[in-house]
Order: structure tokens, then sequence, then C-alpha cells
């Protein structure tokens, strides 16, 4: 009796942890979240369901690629998830459950929702980077009339245009996805449509424009006004970025133009001029060159442009390599072609994230990292490209290429090395790049004929799965930088 009692707890115990595991989420992070990257049956089965629903083109062939990521977001947007190109418990599970329900309705590739949130197959009524047609054609040309976008409209929905429909929705206080939805889209063919009967096109205006003071002193050619307090952007000293429209963009760019270091019309478009002047400046003054206008560089340019600080700018742009006098060291005359150095973030800033569950959902592309070599203090800023398993990267301008090429001693290798990174959004944490230029790139004047990887803190386990030689080598050189720099080790 005693025997069969035993026998029949052990197979309960057996049973009720099958059920468990079956029912409950697996705790490693891919058994969990599907990314860009996987490979599997469950990436085959949430491609399918995507297909069903009329988010993905083509057939489900287990890759989580680029593609399968557009086809998440545009599913996660149109079901009021959080867009982050994620596939993790929630997104899988409610698109299985819609595929299903949809496969009951005589409307091809429609998805079945509740009466409160009716939804549309998403390729009929969004555009996203990736699409191609007259539609795209359209939405570029409005976006070109508004001075969103430079070029001509080929029907072609990349990453300038993304950027465009980034830049025009948080001109026009819409949600800044870089999606183009029905909303997006007419608001700009309405816009252009508006703009077409002025003499000169300009961008829509800030949801909170910048009040006129007109009893304040002008500055410069653009007549912008300096506001009561005293200061060119009244005491607002929150970061304007590239893709910023506005007159507060109109404000910088014109003390940009006085103090010599951009030329041309202050236009309100943070673009890459825009951000060449402003990494220019900071060079210039030692500040950082991350291209990021902060409160430290607007009171910088507040100071030089009212003449109230040393060195005075003069109207003949200053080169970005010029030493700042003082107590600043002068750089040697083989640098003169370089970034100047930057201070080291401490140790207690720099935080230990991860690719996947930390960086990657916090950066888009387009946007802005800031590497720091942490054995000779150089520093060069890179333009994210695309984002995978890694961080595709482009040097910024030919001074970060040559900045960086030299921190790697002078010669493009595929040997990599660890190194400091700012964030976009200010944080600073590390990872392991190369400078050898490889396959495409969308940066011309670079002088770097390519892109380069950024890799991040992966799980070890993952890496080995699907990066088992170079990946796997990049992710020994970030535990032993981390090792060096605590004295811990990184178990995962």
């Amino acid at each position: 009796m005693i025997r069969i009692q035993k026998s029949f707890l052990i197979h309960l115990c057996i049973s009720l942890c099958l059920c468990f595991l079956t029912l409950s989420p697996a705790f490693a992070y891919e058994s969990t979240t599907l990314y860009n990257g996987c490979r599997g049956e469950e990436v085959r089965q949430l491609q399918q369901a995507l297909i069903d629903l009329g988010f993905l083109k083509g057939t489900a062939d287990g890759v989580y690629g680029n593609k399968t990521e557009i086809a998440v977001r545009a599913f996660q947007k149109n079901a009021g998830l959080s867009v982050d190109g994620l596939a993790g418990t929630q997104t899988f599970d409610l698109a299985i459950s819609k595929a299903a329900a949809s496969k009951g309705s005589t409307a091809q590739a429609s998805v079945v929702q509740s009466a409160e949130s009716p939804a549309q197959p998403y390729s009929s009524t969004t555009l996203y980077n990736g699409c191609r047609g007259e539609e795209v054609r359209q939405l570029q040309q409005a976006l070109i009339d508004l001075g969103f976008l430079k070029g001509t409209a080929d029907g072609i929905f990349g990453s300038k245009t993304e950027d465009a429909v980034r830049a025009f929705q948080k001109s026009a206080g819409l949600t800044v996805d870089g999606l183009a939805g029905t909303q997006t889209r007419q608001l700009a063919a309405s816009k252009a449509a508006a703009a077409k009967g002025s003499v000169t096109p300009v961008p829509a205006p800030q949801s909170t424009p910048l009040p006129a003071q007109p009893s304040s002193p002008t500055i410069g050619t653009a007549a912008y006004h300096v506001p009561a307090a005293g200061t060119l952007f009244g005491n607002n000293y929150d970061t304007i970025r590239p893709g910023d429209t506005g007159d507060r963009v109109k404000i910088l760019q014109q003390a940009l133009i006085d103090t010599g270091f951009l030329k041309g019309k202050a236009d309100g478009v943070f673009g890459e001029n825009t951000q060449k002047a402003v990494i220019a400046f900071q060079n210039r003054w030692n500040l950082t060159p991350d291209g990021l206008a902060g409160k430290k560089t607007l009171q910088t340019l507040e100071k030089a442009v009212s003449g109230a600080a040393a060195p005075a700018v003069t109207s003949t742009p200053v080169p970005a390599s010029t030493p700042v006098p003082a107590a600043t060291p002068v750089p040697s005359s083989d640098q003169s072609d370089i970034n100047d150095r930057i201070s080291l973030p401490s140790v207690s800033s720099v935080q230990l994230l991860h690719w996947f569950n930390d960086v990657k959902p916090s950066i888009s592309n387009g946007q802005y990292l800031l590497i720091c070599d942490p054995s000779t203090g150089l520093s060069w800023t890179l333009r994210v490209m695309s984002r995978g398993r890694h961080c595709d990267s482009e040097p910024l301008t030919a001074k970060d290429t040559r900045t960086m090429v030299k921190a790697f001693g002078g010669v493009n290798t595929w040997n990599q090395k660890a190194v400091y990174v700012k964030l976009p959004d200010g944080r600073w944490t590390f990872g392991s790049t190369h400078d050898m230029p490889h396959d495409s790139s969308t940066i011309k004047n670079n002088d770097f004929g390519g892109h380069l990887c950024v890799h991040f803190l992966r799980d070890m386990s993952e890496a080995q799965k699907n990066d088992p030689k170079y990946g796997v080598a990049n992710q020994e050189t970030i535990r032993s930088f981390w090792k060096s720099l605590t004295g811990q080790n990184i178990t995962n």
C-alpha cells in the first residue's frame, strides 16, 4: 500500500510539473520573447499568424528578419500594445488567437477584434519602412513640400522617409513611431496642399511654439527675439535633437550661424548640417561632441552669442579642432584632424545593460551613439543604421572616421575593442566594436564606405547558439572589460 502511494505521489508530481511547464512562460529570455535574429518553429508560427492577419507577406520561413520585425511592430500598434518589435508572450498569444479567429471570417486577411477596437489589415492603411508604391510617393512628396524630406519622391519607404515621418509627427503633435497611418498621411497631405499656396513652404509648427517678444533685442539676420529673461532659450534647456523642428530649432540654428559654425538659413529643421554644426561647436568649447543640443551646449551657445565668454567666436567658421585656451591642454599637431579627447565616464555611472532587454528597445534607427575608447580617451559619434543581434552603425562624419581609426591604431581591423557607449537617452554603458567597413552604408561623405558593428551584452548561451564565432568573441571582450572595471564576473 505504501509503495502504491509513493508511486502515485511521484507520478502526480511529475504531471503537475509538466502542466506547470506547459502553462507557464519559460524563464530564459530566448524562450519567452522572439526578436530579430531568432529562428525556429515559434518564429514560423508567429509569421503564419501575421500572414493570416495581413501584416506580413510571403511565406513563414521561421527566420525572424527585418520584415518580420516590421510586421510585429505594425501588429502591436494596431492592437494597442507597446510597439517595440519584440514578440513577447502577450504579442505572440494575441497574434495567434486573432489569426485563429480570422480564419472563420469570409473576408481575406481581415483582423477580427472586439467591437470596441475594430481594425483593418495594416498594409492597406499604414505605410512603413519597406513599403513601395504610389501611396509612398504621395507621402514623400508631401514631406518634401513641407521641408521634412529632401530629394525626389521615388515611392520607396526607406530610412530617410522614416526619419522624415518621425520629424513631421513630432512637429504635428502626433505619436512619433515612424509609421505613416491614416492620420499622419492625411495631415501631411493637407498641410502640404496649404503650404503650396504660400511663397515659402514652411514645416508644420510645433505644438508649443516659443512666443515672440517684440520688445526684445534681435540678433543676426534672422531677427529672432531674445526672451525677457535675457537668454536665447528663455531658460528652457530641454535637449534639442536631430529631427526636431520649430522655433527653438530656428533659434539654435541662427545662433550657430551668428557664431560661424553653420552656413545658410535657419529653417527650423534639425538636419544633418545642423547636427555637424552642433558637434563642431561642442568640440570648439570642449563639450561632449554628441550632436545633441543639451543644457550645457545651449547655455554655452548663449554666452558665445552675447560675447560674455571667451574664446571670442567670429563670423568666420572656426575649425572644430582649434584647442580651447587656458586650463585645457593643447592637442598635439598629429591630432588636428581628429576629435578632441573627452573625460572618461566614472565607473559608477556606467550601467550593465542587456542588448535585447535594455538597449535595443530604447534606441531607433537614425539615432546617435557616442563611443569613447577607454585606452585613449578618443571619442566618435555613430549613427544607428539597423538593429538585429547587434547594432549596425556608421561614423557620422569623416572626422569621426579618422578619430575611430586612430583609436584602432591607424588601421581598419576586425579585431574588437571594448568601448564606453553613451546612449541617446544619456545612459552610459559599454560594448565591443571594430572599425572595418563592410557591406552597405547610408552616409556618403564620412570616408568610411560601409558600416560597422557594435555589440552589447547578451546571454552567452544565446550568442553561442546564434553567433558561435564573432558574436561569442565580442561577448568575451565585453565580459573581460566589465571584470577589469568592477572585479565582477558576468555569469549568464
